[in-house]
């Protein structure tokens, strides 16, 4: 499949956010949940942003199935292994025919609305 080795234009925002995740010190909060938590949660931060769009349905399924396999990565895989499946979560996508731009701008929105949801982490050696 010619989409395994074609190159993705990744935007600077994508780029920095991989690398965020490549060299977290903690993973994501679906980590380790069970499917149908982490869907629930990650679906409260995409179900908005599809809600009134004028997409049509076949677009809004896509964007659905994306989603359910992005969460499947985020609550399985932590570091460059995630970072690997997401690069290549997105070029699948995008062969399929979805806008790249809108795919990353999703997995910026999931992982940004998963970073807010987290307690804040003691720094090291910090305490009272």
């Amino acid at each position: 499949m010619s989409f395994e080795t074609q190159p993705l234009h990744l935007r600077h925002e994508t780029r920095e956010l991989l690398e965020r995740l490549r060299h977290a010190a903690a993973p994501l909060a679906v980590y380790g949940a069970e499917p149908a938590e982490a869907e629930a949660v990650v679906r409260a931060i995409t179900d908005p942003m599809f809600e009134g769009a004028a997409l049509p349905a076949t677009r809004i399924l896509q964007f659905g199935w994306y989603v359910r396999e992005l969460t499947r990565l985020l609550r399985t895989r932590t570091g460059g292994a995630l970072v690997f499946q997401l690069e290549y979560l997105l070029r699948r996508w995008a062969a399929y025919g979805m806008e790249a731009n809108s795919l990353q701008f999703v997995l910026a929105e999931v992982v940004t609305g998963l970073e807010q949801s987290q307690p804040a982490a003691t720094p090291a050696g910090g305490g009272s």
